[in-house]
């Protein structure tokens, strides 16, 4: 599982030092002493550096203990951040600049108050200005409210599901998905999603693992679930009317890539259990979003390509060595496969057929390739 979605929603690369306690105590003393000259969250987040690695590095040990100091380091810097606004808010300056965050900006780089220029300054880096409706009142309550630190939750989380407390890790995963919006990385939220599905098809919770699945697909606007989007009734018309593969390819495309890995958990998931019609809708997102995927970089690469039918597009993969790679990493072939499949139990023949001649013949993968050999063979008999 991890590594396809792990290559659309880029994983956090850490270092570590094994000198877990001394760099701890090395980080408050520097913290004390220089009033966190490297940000408000900066000692925080090399520490949990420290953890990640070690979590990578398999020193669990380790890595509990550095997270747990991340936290404790977060929460100093948390209070060094609010005292430093609470003493801009209570500085009789406020009588005449008011609520405008631009104005008192302008008055604290007068008198030269770098802590709180930062703190500022990060916030409306990352939010913007609008978000706190340009007032330095509200900016303040956001930094009040954030208390917790996502990221450190999250890597709790993957360490006690590696240690098999599954509830310690739902808990600490949903808190750091919770509690999203404070996550320095904010695409690390769909990590935090990926991974809390992977413990519920661990614990066989289906129930939760469908719905953590499903917020995920949510980002594509094609789907929608529990019912069909103007776009899923306008490719299953196609497909009823006799279309086949060939132009179906042609007409329709899906470039929503973040979802693309979901559309193959989901079409695992639903197909397992026998429950088509879904299968269906995901199978064709999948291999819809993957052949828009290849074929924006193929022509990107060759300006006189354009598609002309699936056996050509699916033969162009085989082309480039890194496209080749990433259809691999990704289950296309397998996707492929399965709509194949499922088209077939649909009672879309010719569709099915289409699909299957195409991996047959274009798979670089040996397992797909057989298969779909094997019912191309199954039903001339």
């Amino acid at each position: 599982m991890k590594t396809a979605r792990n290559r659309i929603f880029k994983p956090l690369i850490f270092t570590f030092s094994f000198c877990a306690f001394f760099l701890a105590a090395e980080f408050t003393l520097y913290a004390q002493k220089s009033d966190l000259e490297s940000g408000f969250d900066g000692l925080s987040w090399h520490i949990l550096v420290q953890a990640q690695n070690a979590f990578e590095e398999r020193d669990f040990g380790s890595a509990f203990r550095l997270v747990e100091n991340a936290k404790q380091q977060r929460k100093a810097e948390h209070d060094w951040a609010v005292d430093t606004l609470d003493a801009v808010i209570a500085s009789s300056f406020m009588t005449k600049t008011g609520s405008d965050i631009n104005v008192v900006l302008s008055e604290l780089r007068e008198r030269n108050n770098t802590d709180a220029i930062r703190i500022i300054n990060q916030l409306l880096e990352r939010f913007g200005i609008e978000y706190f409706d340009f007032s330095i009142y509200k900016l303040n309550e956001h930094v009040k409210k954030n208390t917790a630190y996502p990221e450190a939750d999250f890597l709790l989380g993957k360490l006690y599901m590696r240690e098999g407390e599954y509830e310690l890790s739902e808990q600490f995963y949903a808190s750091a998905y919770e509690h999203r919006l404070y996550l320095d990385v904010s695409d690390v939220q769909f990590d935090i999603l990926y991974d809390l599905a992977e413990l519920y098809a661990l614990t066989g919770n289906n129930e939760k693992y469908e719905s953590v699945l499903l917020i995920l697909a949510a980002e594509d606007t094609n789907y929608k679930a529990g019912g069909y989007s103007a776009f899923i009734t306008a490719v299953r018309d196609a497909i009823e009317r006799g279309t086949g593969a060939d132009k179906f390819f042609l007409l329709y495309r899906n470039n929503n890539y973040r979802t693309l890995y979901v559309w193959l958990l989901l079409t695992r998931y639903y197909f397992s259990l026998n429950l088509t019609d879904k299968a269906f809708d995901t199978a064709l997102l999948f291999c819809l979003t993957a052949l828009s995927r290849t074929d924006d970089i193929i022509k990107s690469r060759e300006s006189d390509y354009s598609y002309s039918d699936l056996n050509t597009a699916l033969k162009k993969i085989k082309t480039y060595s890194d496209i080749e790679k990433w259809a691999a990493e990704h289950k296309v072939w397998e996707g492929f496969y399965l709509l194949g499949r499922i088209a077939a139990q649909k009672g879309y023949s010719a569709f099915a057929q289409d699909v299957f001649t195409a991996v047959s013949e274009e798979s670089t993968d040996r397992k797909w390739k057989i298969l779909a050999e094997k019912e191309l063979k199954s039903a001339t008999h």
